[in-house]
């Protein structure tokens, strides 16, 4: 289990990188299009659809790294009222949730495929809509397998009696 968690440290190191890239991408975009249009009058057709490729990049690219850092559904108002009993139910009901959400993310590319593998950008023609539809099988991959691991390490530790660590 360790080693899986080393690579998906390693990987999430990869990703906070993409997500700096595609953020400042993202704006130098919006800067040099906004310019574009109000000093020279034109319009560069493609940046909408670059656009909204970084846009999804990033938001996928944001969840794994917010999920990593334990910063997406979390129940800290309620864990704070409750014995260590119930937040332990509370903690498998977020990792159930957020199983059920890899999943879910996983199984909408495997079924969008077939569609989006024949479409093209209308600008970009040489560039399929798979582009920007690979984020979210990534991100639910990553949410499959990092629940997984976490579930595995708390249940192992609850069957022999040690303390884990429940966020």
């Amino acid at each position: 289990m360790a080693w899986i968690n080393k690579w998906l440290d390693g990987f999430v190191t990869v990703v906070k990188w993409l997500l700096m890239v595609s953020v400042f991408s993202l704006a130098a975009l919006i800067c040099a299009e906004l310019l574009i249009r109000n000093l020279l009058n034109k319009s560069f057709s493609p940046t909408i659809e670059i656009c909204s490729i970084l846009f999804i990049w990033m938001a996928f690219l944001g969840v794994i790294y917010l999920y990593h850092h334990s910063g997406l559904m979390r129940f800290e108002i309620l864990v704070r009222k409750v014995g260590p009993g119930m937040r332990l139910v509370f903690w498998y009901l977020n990792k159930a949730t957020s199983l059920m959400l890899g999943v879910i993310l996983v199984i909408a590319f495997v079924q969008w495929y077939p569609f989006i593998s024949t479409r093209y950008f209308a600008t970009m023609q040489f560039l399929p809509f798979t582009v920007q539809c690979v984020p979210i099988a990534i991100c639910g991959v990553y949410l499959v397998v990092k629940t997984l691991c976490q579930l595995i390490e708390q249940t192992t530790a609850l069957v022999k009696g040690k303390e884990a660590p429940v966020c």
